[in-house]
């Protein structure tokens, strides 16, 4: 058979509580970046229409499967851009931490955040100024995490 490939774009808002969506597309894979161009195509006008702006994108792809995770500005009227062109989403919660800008910082975060048993989904600079980084950090466990990040 005609080998296939599937990206299931997700959005995450940049806030305590998170809307993320993911509506696997299907297609031939004859043209992996073709599929890829739809999708983006696709998120950017239902988000554009509606004036979100995205403040940061991450892509992967596993197993035959590509990732796309959107954090928008604005998650009330991303939700509804959503909802407006029928694509399904869940909600999951990001946490933001603002950290100095310095060597060996985020591996503190990252180590305490595995020692407490908490594995990582995603980690998003979404803004630095200064001598500070902003983080969103998505997790298996976002109660846990939340106590652990106000410690930084």
């Amino acid at each position: 058979g005609q080998s296939r490939v599937r990206v299931s774009p997700e959005l995450v808002q940049v806030a305590t509580a998170s809307t993320r969506w993911q509506e696997p597309f299907d297609a031939a894979l004859t043209d992996v970046f073709q599929v890829q161009a739809d999708v983006a195509s696709r998120v950017a006008q239902a988000l554009g229409r509606r004036g979100v702006n995205i403040k940061a994108l991450a892509g992967l792809s596993v197993g035959g499967t590509a990732l796309v995770r959107i954090l928008p500005d604005d998650i009330v009227v991303a939700r509804s851009a959503l909802e407006a062109a029928s694509i399904r989403f869940t909600e999951s919660e990001v946490h933001l931490v603002l950290l100095e800008n310095k060597a060996g910082l985020l591996a503190d975060v990252t180590n305490r955040l595995g020692e407490s048993g908490i594995n990582l989904e995603a980690v998003y600079i979404t803004g630095v100024a200064d001598d500070l980084v902003e983080l969103a950090i998505v997790s298996d466990n976002p109660k846990k995490a939340k106590k652990i990040l106000e410690e930084f």
